[in-house]
């Protein structure tokens, strides 16, 4: 069988009549599930695709992250989704495909780091010492399942591409604009029960926005995320890893480039493929 998998389509088959035949071999996303559970070996593909997608188109877009996709669609892609069939993510804005992530990570039982974790996160925050907060959320990090570091990584990665892209594309997606929005898909604490907001709740939300936009700031800082994850990161994405000598313990990344400001479309292209083959497998 011949395997053909790419950022605008994952597809399995060597036939015309492949989405018949081998619709079971697509991956099902599980919503509402335990990450463990939802996760049978690491990022199924189309959730894969879907953050590749916002990763590379996303940083241009205003209020990425921020701004809804078309609720009817992110209720159709979900749906293909967990039925595990194909699907053609150019169909989908890169809107739909941010709010069909965040609504992967909102229903996660307890959030993707767990309550109690997002305390200690909470609590890090009245830390001065920056280096001492990215050694808490590292510390937390490294005790989470491999699939769970891949997903922190790759979401942090992206947001720090949208984040960087404000200034150059007015996005606005500053990282603070970036915590405010997606603070309650990642910390399940900070999201209040019944209709009427109490101050601490406030307050939690402020909180987790904070710990979002300083690991926001902070990616890159080889005390954030081990080395390896950045690698799986800049492998994934199809950008090159540098250290940047100028700003000790840094990693910085880019696409590679072909002679005087070209990228090589055929290395990124190849990331997404790998990408969306790996997890079919």
């Amino acid at each position: 069988m011949t395997v053909v998998a790419s950022y605008g389509m994952v597809l399995c088959g060597n036939s015309d009549n492949v989405q018949r035949r081998y619709r079971s071999r697509i991956e099902k996303v599980k919503f509402g599930v335990p990450i463990n559970e939802a996760f049978t070996h690491d990022i199924p593909a189309t959730l894969l695709v879907l953050l590749l997608k916002v990763n590379k188109e996303g940083p241009p877009k205003k209020d990425i992250w921020r701004a809804p996709g078309n609720q009817a669609q992110v209720r159709k892609l979900s749906n293909i989704m967990q039925h595990g069939r194909l699907v053609n993510i150019a169909n989908f804005s890169v809107y739909t495909a941010a709010s069909v992530i965040k609504k992967f990570l909102s229903k996660l039982p307890g959030g993707i780091f767990g309550i109690e974790n997002e305390q200690l996160l909470f609590n890090s925050v009245s830390n001065s010492d920056p280096d001492k907060q990215r050694q808490v959320f590292c510390s937390i990090f490294s005790r989470l399942p491999l699939p769970s570091q891949h997903l922190l990584v790759l979401l942090f990665g992206t947001f720090r591409m949208v984040a960087d892209g404000a200034a150059e594309y007015g996005t606005k997606m500053t990282p603070e604009a970036i915590g405010i929005s997606v603070a309650p898909s990642l910390f399940h604490s900070c999201i209040h029960e019944g209709q009427k907001v109490k101050v601490e709740d406030v307050e939690r939300f402020k909180l987790a926005s904070q710990v979002v936009s300083n690991i926001v700031k902070s990616f890159g800082h080889t005390t954030l995320f081990p080395r390896e994850c950045y690698e799986f990161y800049a492998r994934i994405t199809g950008r090159t890893l540098r250290y940047d000598q100028n700003a000790a313990w840094v990693f910085t990344f880019q696409y590679p480039s072909i002679g005087e400001g070209q990228y090589a479309p055929d290395i990124v292209s190849g990331a997404y493929r790998a990408a969306a083959m790996g997890s079919l497998h």
